[in-house]
Order: C-alpha cells, then sequence, then structure tokens
C-alpha cells in the first residue's frame, strides 16, 4: 500500500470519528476532509450535494436531528493509487444511528471515493454511497 493510500485510509477513519458525537462544531469539523468543489451523491435525489456548501446544508437539515450522533463499523476498505495526487477507495460500512433508548443499525452500505492529496492533506472530491445489490446478499 503506498503511502497516499495509507494517508486516505487515516482520512477516511478521523471524517467518521467528527460524527461519533454529533453536533455543528463536530459537523464543521466533518466539511474540513471535503474539497471545495467536491461532489457527493447518495441513494435518494435528496442526497445530492454539489460543494461543501450544500453539504453543510444538508447536514443542518438532516444529521443534525439525531443529536445522539452516529458511529461506523468499518467491515472492509480498499484503495487504489490512480495518480500522483489521486487515490480511489471503496468499501463497505455499517452505520449506527444512535437513539436514546436503542441504536439503529442500517444495512452495510457501500461507499466509493475519490481522494486528492492538496498540500499535506487528502481531501474528497467525490463520494458515493449506496446500498449493495440483492444479488450480495445471497
Amino acid at each position: 500500500m503506498s503511502a497516499l493510500e495509507e494517508k486516505t485510509i487515516q482520512t477516511v477513519h478521523r471524517m467518521w470519528d467528527c460524527w461519533e458525537n454529533l453536533s455543528q462544531a463536530s459537523i464543521q469539523e466533518s466539511a474540513l476532509f471535503w474539497a471545495e468543489d467536491c461532489k457527493g451523491f447518495g441513494t435518494s435525489q435528496t442526497e445530492i450535494w454539489h460543494n461543501r456548501n450544500d453539504f453543510l446544508k444538508c447536514c443542518d437539515q438532516s444529521f443534525l436531528k439525531s443529536p445522539e450522533g452516529f458511529s461506523v463499523a468499518i467491515k472492509w476498505l480498499e484503495t487504489n493509487h490512480l495518480s500522483d495526487q489521486l487515490v480511489g477507495l471503496w468499501g463497505e460500512i455499517i452505520i449506527i444511528i444512535k437513539q436514546p433508548i436503542k441504536n439503529l443499525i442500517l444495512d452495510p452500505v457501500r461507499v466509493t471515493g475519490v481522494f486528492k492529496e492538496i498540500g499535506e492533506e487528502m481531501k474528497i472530491v467525490q463520494w458515493h454511497a449506496s446500498e449493495p445489490d440483492v444479488s450480495d446478499k445471497e
């Protein structure tokens, strides 16, 4: 694994750490992992964002409704060094939404992303999350 790929994996872990105790400050901290011109999209039209500001607006409208925060169990992550500055990432995570009485555990979610080294940091330039194919569960 290249140094850039290792840096990408560390970035992903640090990014999810921000969501453990969700607050406006942790959302702002999480936004620092996104490049200014990041593109992200999820499993429905409402989950599309075109830049960091869209991401923050989405968080304000959706994620702060779960003030207990989230935790993520990373099942697996793989990386591929694409160029001098780019790393592709894909993997599978389980999102746990903390509730006062019990935790909601979402089915495994597939994630793919492209990370770019900007200065000394890895930034997310593209992100996608979706449910695995039904055929994968058999």
